[in-house]
């Protein structure tokens, strides 16, 4: 006979095993969500400094703001992935698209910190 205070340890595995394939399948969207903003900031420190300072005279190139833009989708990405280890689905999914809104906000303000 199963106690009490194992029928809700098993009840818990048992629901946790279901859903496994749900979070794992989120993850692996918004990290591919993650991903292309990667991809966008790596093209923009690959190109971007040559491409804003040809024919002008400035000597600085905004380095920390690129590699800053380099850095957030993973810090990003890997914070929502920890603070949505032991909730549910649609609280890692809420993560994640917080994570993706501090990622959009950090992509779509380079340009305009950079003229700044």
């Amino acid at each position: 006979m199963i106690e009490p205070e194992n029928a809700t340890h098993v009840a818990k595995a048992e629901g946790r095993g279901r859903f496994g394939w749900i979070r794992i399948t989120v993850a692996i969207v918004f990290g591919l969500l993650y991903a292309y903003y990667l991809w966008v900031a790596l093209s923009n420190l690959l190109a971007f400094p040559d491409e804003f300072f040809t024919g002008t005279k400035l000597i600085a190139k905004p380095w920390a703001l690129l590699v800053v833009n380099l850095l957030v989708p993973v810090l990003a990405y890997v914070g929502a992935l920890l603070l949505s280890r032991r909730r549910t689905v649609l609280i890692a999914a809420v993560f994640f698209v917080i994570g993706l809104t501090l990622v959009s906000v950090v992509s779509l303000d380079l340009p305009n910190l950079i003229v700044l």
